[in-house]
């Protein structure tokens, strides 16, 4: 209520003068401070939640929802009242009465509100210490904000708003394509005067990515423009197939000339005139060459590689130009440059294992590499053709490199022991290639020589050396002449000496020793020129016991007590089959049919079935032991030559017409 001063008339009395009412208005609103909780949302009003009830009639009064002044309603409290009081209408904007048909979106909370937030009025006091006024309570259940299946736009989210007419496009380019001597933001302030085009630059992990925004049909020849300008030209070779080219060339040259014009590069294929080697998997290839500024350049790359991924199947590619020597090297000390080839490329590499070599080298002629590929065995390339033509030739270079890190020595050493430094009896190659940089390159089998090399580089060839001597010195060796020993063999000593060893290994004899010795024994192979059989062990002390043992087996099996039959190899296969068990059972001899076609059916003489020890013998049979062996060997012979026919085999040529 507005105080009354003595000099003012009364409203009963006279009326106020135009100064004094806005006087009065001034004082009555210089101590009321409104806040937005105590304003009432109008559609809550209209419109009310059904959870709870519309206030009639001022029942809420006792929350403190108005002010009162003296007891009397004020008039804005009244305002309220009467509006409260309206019959409610229909509104088909509401989200509460039709879902579906909401009103749009409002605008959103504060971030520091939740949906369906409720002021909290205890927590707050009015600015003159009165309580503050209340306002009608939530229901608690958020306002649907927008309509369904439609995004709100929020702060920040220009990226997300499509204006008619508007466009935008991203071009990634390579930070060292850039040409750092030009204006970058004049060239910008530049395209957007004449293309209406704004292109934002910003760096990411070594690339310079461009967001271009504009009219629809601009933005992408505007960041032509600037790519253009900022970038330096180059040229790029790429190497494609020669069975896809006439697909990515096209029609009259139309695949090209298309490419060229959207990204204002210069295109060449320089195609293959050589003739295509024998094998479906060396196929021709021919060489695209691409010009132009780096980023179009790189575009036009990555397209065409993709269409000769699309058009080009799977393959398995050797890889003939790298020396075998170098294997080790590529599989060991660059196997995760390899894994990650295969990884990023879809292909499968294979290396073979290489430490002995299957043949010796050809002979270095002057001014050659150090290494020259050589023999049939060769690093395989699997996957599509384009990544793995590019893997051959990455392989390639790499074998260069080593080639002028590399260098090889000789080492001299027993042949026996061989085996023992890398490979199956020694360690394994990528082990030694780990632990000394080098690697170990065994003779080829059956070559007479003592030499192994050692290839690595020249400040480690030290290493793999003195481990290589290491290796070998620890094993020791005895040996067995056997060349003493059948001295008096109708068939030479050669010919009994692999005879015998055939049958002790049957006997299971390598087994044996392993077990009562540690050691192991080598037999000679057949073309090698060795007789001598020898045992190795690691201890020297058991390496004689061992060679004791195999002597006194040997003596135990002279000449008499083995026969050689030669018998045309036709026969081999049936034998077995059909005497083998007869002649054991009808005069104690074991017969061998050999897989080496060139060797002779060998006959050993174990005496009768039910005398036959269960171990090997190691006494030196008597006279009267010889005389039984020579009788036994005579009638098995005579019984299993009885069996084949004498006529001589015969062979001969029969052409057949073609179908």
């Amino acid at each position: 209520m507005a105080t009354i001063t003595p000099d003012a008339p009364t409203a009963e009395g006279s009326s106020k003068t135009p100064a004094q009412i806005m006087q009065e208005k001034a004082d009555a609103e210089e101590h009321h401070h409104a806040f937005v909780e105590e304003v009432v949302d109008e559609e809550d009003i209209e419109h009310p939640p059904p959870s709870l009830p519309t206030p009639a009639n001022g029942d809420d009064a006792e929350d403190g929802t108005e002010e009162t002044t003296n007891g009397a309603m004020s008039a804005k409290a009244a305002g309220k009242q009467k509006a409260t009081g309206k019959p409610a209408t229909l509104d088909t904007q509401s989200d509460e009465a039709f879902p579906a048909l909401g009103a749009g979106p409002k605008p959103s909370a504060p971030a520091s509100q939740k949906p369906g937030w409720v002021a909290n009025a205890a927590l707050r006091t009015a600015p003159n210490g009165s309580k503050p006024s209340s306002r009608p309570a939530s229901s608690g259940v958020p306002t649907p904000s927008s309509t369904p299946g439609f995004m709100t736009p929020t702060a920040g989210g220009r990226n997300n708003i499509s204006l008619p007419g508007r466009g935008q496009d991203v071009l990634e380019i390579d930070s060292k394509d850039l040409d750092r001597s030009k204006n970058i933001r004049g060239i910008l302030d530049t395209v957007k005067r004449r293309y209406g085009v704004t292109v934002t630059p910003s760096e990411m992990a070594g690339k310079t990515r461009l967001v271009a925004e504009g009219p629809k049909g601009k933005v992408t020849e505007a960041l032509m423009v600037v790519s253009k300008e900022l970038t330096t030209e180059q040229t790029i070779k790429v190497e494609i197939p020669s069975a896809v080219s006439p697909q990515i060339i096209g029609k009259g040259g139309s695949n090209i000339k298309q490419l060229e014009g959207q990204f204002n590069v210069r295109i060449q294929i320089k195609r293959s005139s050589e003739t295509a080697p024998s094998g479906a998997e060396d196929l021709r290839s021919d060489v695209v060459e691409i010009t132009g500024h780096a980023a179009q350049v790189r575009q036009v790359h990555e397209k065409i590689l993709n269409r000769v991924k699309e058009l080009q199947p799977k393959v398995d590619l050797p890889v003939r130009a790298i020396p075998p020597e170098l294997y080790p090297f590529i599989a060991g000390r660059h196997a995760a440059q390899i894994q990650q080839m295969e990884q990023d490329n879809d292909l499968r590499i294979q290396v073979p294992p290489f430490y002995r070599r299957q043949q010796m080298p050809p002979a270095r002629q002057p001014n050659e590499p150090l290494f020259m590929p050589h023999g049939d065995s060769h690093i395989v390339v699997s996957g599509e053709q384009a990544e793995a033509m590019q893997a051959r030739m990455a392989l390639e270079q790499l074998a260069q490199q080593l080639q002028a890190e590399l260098i090889l020595e000789e080492l001299a050493s027993e042949q026996i022991l061989h085996p023992y430094v890398v490979g199956d009896r020694g360690m394994d190659p990528l082990e030694f290639l780990e632990r000394t940089g080098c690697a170990i390159i065994l003779p080829p089998p059956g070559e007479d020589t003592d030499d192994i090399h050692i290839i690595g580089p020249q400040d480690r060839i030290g290493e793999g050396r003195a481990l290589a001597e290491e290796l070998m010195s620890k094993k020791h060796n005895r040996t067995v002449d056997m060349r003493k020993h059948f001295a008096d063999a109708p068939s030479g000593h050669d010919r009994h000496s692999r005879a015998l060893a055939q049958y002790l290994q049957q006997k299971a004899i390598e087994r044996e020793f392993k077990d009562a010795h540690n050691a192991e024994i080598v037999f000679p192979t057949a073309g090698n020129g060795l007789s001598d059989w020898t045992v190795i062990t690691d201890d020297p002390q058991k390496a004689m016991s061992a060679r004791n043992d195999l002597a006194k087996i040997t003596q135990a099996f002279p000449a008499s007590r083995l026969g050689l039959v030669d018998v045309d190899p036709f026969y081999h296969p049936h034998l077995h089959e059909r005497h083998a068990q007869g002649l054991r059972n009808d005069f104690g001899v074991h017969m061998i049919v050999p897989d080496n076609e060139e060797d002779p059916i060998t006959l050993v003489f174990e005496g009768p079935v039910e005398d036959s020890p269960a171990a090997l013998p190691r006494n030196r049979p008597s006279p009267a032991d010889v005389k039984a062996f020579e009788q036994a060997l005579q009638q098995a012979q005579a019984q299993l030559l009885g069996g084949i026919p004498q006529q001589p085999i015969s062979q001969k040529n029969v052409g057949v017409p073609r179908k």
